[in-house]
């Protein structure tokens, strides 16, 4: 709770250093490794730490400030889908959730497959330019276990599938 009041002091300030001490010190505590004996019924510092940034990414006075650091979060949330510890991949989930809605903005409703809105994919990966490399390696190394049948989990391709299925195709795209 201290750190998310330290950093409401920072909107008064152009380069917000206590927002990027408060973000920094969130992503530290998230990434930590969880204890060898966790209790899932005790609340983690890491899982703390994750629905803090989410209240900072949802959160309307704070959300455009913070969207500097969505390549870092939602690498962060994407790879802590793949956590032991349920808490933390609803966690994680629900950061991954609310950082979309604020990179790509609200879908209206009933419009669930209008192309009327949105932004294409090369302006998505101009903005965050860090997530491309990223998200093609999650994607390359799922087809990879696809094709070697290995039987291994991807807990982040499904978010990474609807995230790029949002995406609206360029416009060279569309006259091919």
């Amino acid at each position: 709770d201290e750190a998310c009041c330290w950093s409401t002091h920072a909107d008064f300030g152009k380069s917000r250093p206590l927002l990027a001490q408060t973000i920094n010190t969130l992503l530290d505590t998230a990434k930590a490794p969880l204890p060898q004996d966790w209790d899932q019924t005790l609340d983690l510092p890491q899982v703390c730490a994750v629905h803090t940034l989410q209240a900072l990414v949802k959160g309307s006075s704070l959300g455009v400030a913070v969207l500097q650091y969505t390549p870092v979060v939602a690498i962060l949330s994407l790879t802590l889908l793949s956590s032991p510890c349920w808490a933390m991949r609803n966690a994680a989930l629900q950061l991954y959730s609310s950082l979309c809605t604020r990179m790509l903005g609200q879908q209206p409703a009933g419009e669930e497959g209008s192309t009327h809105s949105g932004m294409s994919s090369p302006s998505f990966f101009n903005l965050y330019p860090a997530l491309q490399p990223f998200l093609q390696g999650a994607l390359e190394s799922a087809a990879k276990d696809l094709h070697d049948a290995t039987l291994l989990l991807h807990p982040s391709l499904y978010p990474v599938l609807t995230l790029l299925a949002k995406l609206q195709p360029g416009a060279e795209e569309q006259t091919r």
